[in-house]
């Protein structure tokens, strides 16, 4: 289980920083892993938000996309080729190999009211569990989920969490390991989670309502997560209809989605699902290229007609 945890400590010196904990040491990273990023850029960061997603073939996907963007822009240099050659020695397989499943919760904006920085300022506490998508790892993922979306829940798992989270230390705050894995009681999770298998096809959105938070958490507590690759469930304040379309989210509340109640999405509504006639086209071939494990000298050759 792999924790990270942004936040501030109390004085000016301290400003919000990402930090990595793990049983026997808490290090600030030099890059955050892909996948908190990219899950971190569906929601609104500063709002109290919830995602659920797992790895898989959405994270190859933007990782080729904003790769091939960036050789475009830099152009035939010295550059685009040091950005070419970065590409080629990322293992793409990693994002969606099967022996590879992770899953990951991220939790935003958790403000314990009596948190406050030098200027009396609310302190904002976002936290992101990673780790493989085992049965007992997923039903602890979505149990934090149910906690961080039911209000009553959300009050006790604010507590926690503050005491978790300590001012001190060489980042201005220190984390409380075992604390944050005890967040979950595991009796209470078996107790309360049932494992029916859910409709995988069955894309819902809607504005972010009770009522509808409320269905949503049923739905994690009678559902397992689907087996798709893409972000699973995301609640958040401000995020478009259209992108959280196109990033095939299962289940995904925004004040942007205008719906009375759920919003079914048609297959037909859905704008990536690793289709040839969607990609692009030189991601499409830069995909087959890498996965056949073809030579250098024609990956040269591909990095020449991305301007064609």
């Amino acid at each position: 289980m792999k924790i990270y945890v942004d936040s501030r400590g109390f004085s000016q010196d301290y400003d919000y920083r990402w930090i990595e904990v793990t049983e026997t040491e808490q290090k600030r990273p030099e890059e955050l892993p892909y996948i908190l990023r990219k899950t971190a850029e569906l929601i609104e960061i500063d709002a109290a938000s919830v995602v659920l997603a797992r790895n898989g073939s959405w994270l190859a996907d933007s990782y080729l996309a904003e790769s091939i963007q960036s050789i475009r822009e830099k152009g035939v240099n010295r550059e685009g080729f040091k950005a070419f050659k970065d590409l080629l020695s990322q293992d793409l397989k990693a994002f969606y190999n099967s022996e590879n499943r992770e899953l990951i919760l991220l939790i935003t904006a958790i403000e314990p009211s009596d948190r406050r920085d030098f200027i009396d300022r609310q302190i904002r506490i976002s936290m992101a569990w990673i780790c493989e998508a085992s049965d007992d790892n997923e039903k602890l993922l979505r149990w934090l989920a149910i906690m961080a979306l039911e209000e009553d829940n959300l009050k006790s798992l604010t507590r926690e969490i503050n005491q978790a989270v300590i001012f001190g230390g060489e980042e201005g705050f220190e984390v409380d390991y075992q604390a944050v894995l005890q967040l979950a009681e595991s009796g209470k999770i078996q107790e309360l989670l049932m494992d029916e298998p859910p409709d995988a096809n069955n894309v819902k959105l809607g504005y972010v309502s009770p009522e509808l938070k409320a269905e949503l958490v049923n739905d994690l507590k009678k559902y397992r997560l689907p087996p798709r690759e893409s972000p699973l469930v995301v609640v958040t304040d401000i995020q478009t209809e259209d992108t959280l379309i196109e990033a095939q989210v299962w289940r995904g509340l925004s004040r942007l989605v205008n719906a009375d109640g759920w919003k079914v999405i048609s297959k037909s509504d859905k704008a990536t699902f690793s289709n040839f006639n969607n990609e692009d086209r030189s991601q499409h071939i830069l995909r087959v290229l890498l996965s056949s494990g073809i030579s250098p000298f024609l990956l040269i050759v591909f990095f020449w007609v991305l301007w064609l």
